[in-house]
């Protein structure tokens, strides 16, 4: 069982509601969620194939309801076995993943002052014509050996390789830091920026469908 260490401060933001900073319907719901999805084999318990703090992700996300958060639990982990998305991470072609890292947002290398890393998403930078390019090169390939669902567009697929880079190694990395508020909390999360500087009204129409992605 998860034991709470939630102090006034944590119960008006961050961390409350993650690891640690449990409030006690918090810490049941995390034992409920777990006993539905091993009951329903979603998940298992020794060794854990997912940490706690995944857990808690899809029980903040769902307001605490046990049920809402195993069906998104679900969907995820059939869609990411459908799309092969472990393969994906380890097999996309270099080229191919900084070509997407360059059209989405990227890490600063810089955290807020919880910890969190800072992503900076820089509109100026991208065209519709660079846009176009790569929706095109994708349009049939992920540039790496998974296996794709059929239904989910594999430009698309190559953008959750960046997402997998933020749970991978961002996120694990910044947890490994201890200078920051709460450096006991395990980083969970992204802070992003949308950086329009520069960008006209024509420029900012133009991409609004690759920003929607």
């Amino acid at each position: 069982r998860v034991k709470s260490s939630a102090s006034t401060t944590s119960q008006l933001g961050y961390p409350r509601g993650h690891l640690g900073y449990l409030s006690g319907h918090e810490a049941e719901a995390l034992d409920k969620f777990k006993n539905v999805l091993e009951e329903r084999g979603a998940w298992k318990r020794e060794p854990a194939s997912h940490d706690d703090q995944t857990l808690l992700r899809y029980l903040r996300a769902r307001r605490w309801v046990v049920e809402d958060a195993y069906k998104q639990f679900k969907d995820t982990e059939d869609w990411r076995s459908a799309n092969h998305i472990d393969t994906l991470y380890r097999t996309i072609e270099l080229d191919a993943y900084e070509q997407s890292r360059r059209l989405y947002p990227q890490w600063t290398g810089r955290r807020d002052r919880r910890g969190i890393p800072l992503y900076v998403f820089e509109i100026k930078n991208l065209d519709s014509k660079t846009v176009s390019e790569y929706e095109r090169l994708g349009a049939k390939s992920t540039f790496s050996d998974a296996q794709t669902d059929g239904k989910t567009p594999p430009g698309l697929l190559r953008l959750f390789a960046l997402y997998e880079n933020l749970t991978r190694f961002s996120q694990p990395f910044c947890t490994q830091l201890t200078d920051r508020e709460f450096p006991d909390v395990p980083v969970t999360m992204s802070t992003n920026i949308v950086d329009v500087s520069g960008v006209g009204l024509k420029q900012f129409w133009n991409l609004k469908g690759h920003m929607q992605a």
